[in-house]
């Protein structure tokens, strides 16, 4: 996901301090790189990392979308609320229409 949205880490880059990753390889992820392959040291504001978090990134993906979101989601709504109207007509015109018999008295069999 981070190299994806050019994000690292989830509120920013420093976020890696405190993994198991971290302590063990005194790097970050190679995803945190803007360049593959780099130093994926930890020093602030080095140039070859990304440095805004992932949550800021998704928040503002979702919002730039949130009108294509809405959309989609009323769109199918009303075509489920025509879906159910057009059955609730069908039912109450079957209703309506008896069954003719051969007699012409209009009765059901």
């Amino acid at each position: 996901m981070q190299e994806h949205v050019h994000c690292c880490g989830c509120n920013n880059m420093t976020d890696w301090l405190t993994t198991e990753f971290y302590k063990k390889s005194l790097t970050v992820p190679q995803s945190c790189c803007k360049t593959t392959p780099c130093n994926a040291t930890l020093v602030p504001l080095d140039p070859d990392l990304y440095t805004t978090g992932c949550f800021d990134k998704m928040e503002s993906l979702f919002k730039q979308y949130l009108v294509v979101i809405i959309v989609v989601a009323a769109s199918f709504a009303v075509i489920q609320i025509i879906g159910i109207i057009a059955s609730c007509v069908l039912m109450c015109r079957s209703k309506e229409s008896p069954y003719i018999s051969l007699d012409g008295r209009g009765y059901r069999v």
